[in-house]
């Protein structure tokens, strides 16, 4: 009996998935890059490596990644998600950025459009930002 707890306790630890709980986190500080040619904002955290075995499940390791978003030069206010180009074959954005320089903040609220699961995708990279504001290429 003991033996069949402890490995349910194991199993539910193991099915919370990576990128929950501990580890997994985002950045506070956005970046704001403007150029002559657009803006490019760029997000950053940590993430969980996927696990392939119980032990790996455990240890919970991380790993530093970034996602970059390209903005007309003139956007601030209110950014719909399909107005951010995307790489061709990918899911179109939904939701929105709220870019509040002159608050120095940003505010990230998008989901995939996936077409194939007739569903949208929550990014893991939604929530609220200090905003850091840079020029150059």
């Amino acid at each position: 009996m003991r033996a069949l707890i402890l490995s349910s306790t194991l199993l539910l630890s193991l099915l919370a998935g990576p990128g929950c709980g501990p580890g997994a986190r985002n950045d506070r500080m956005a970046v704001l890059r403007r150029s002559p040619g657009g803006q490019q904002l760029r997000l950053s955290g940590l993430r969980v490596l996927m696990a392939h075995d119980p032990l790996s499940a455990l240890q919970r390791k991380t790993y530093r990644d970034s996602i970059t978003f390209q903005l007309p030069a003139t956007a601030s206010g209110l950014i719909a998600g399909s107005s951010i180009p995307l790489a061709p074959g990918s899911y179109a954005y939904r939701g929105s950025i709220l870019l509040q320089p002159e608050a120095r903040k940003v505010t990230v609220q998008l989901f995939y459009d996936n077409t194939d699961d007739q569903r949208r995708d929550l990014l893991g990279w939604n929530g609220e930002y200090e905003l850091l504001i840079t020029n150059g290429p």
